[in-house]
């Protein structure tokens, strides 16, 4: 999952199989920033898994 904005960007795995996020690459945010934005994408992640099954198929 790529996070971009504010010219910052972050790469997380969402490793849906086994329920976890993990951080892969950050350029530029800070930690209060990568904390809200994991808080974010574990709030949803089941609805963003959905949508990348439906982009890329099953893994």
């Amino acid at each position: 999952m790529h996070v971009i904005g504010n010219g910052n960007e972050a790469v997380f795995k969402l490793l849906c199989d086994v329920n976890n996020v993990k951080l892969r690459e950050n350029y530029g945010f800070n930690e209060k920033e990568l904390s809200a934005i994991l808080a974010a994408l574990i709030e949803h992640k089941v609805a963003l898994c959905g949508e990348w099954r439906k982009i890329h198929g099953d893994y």
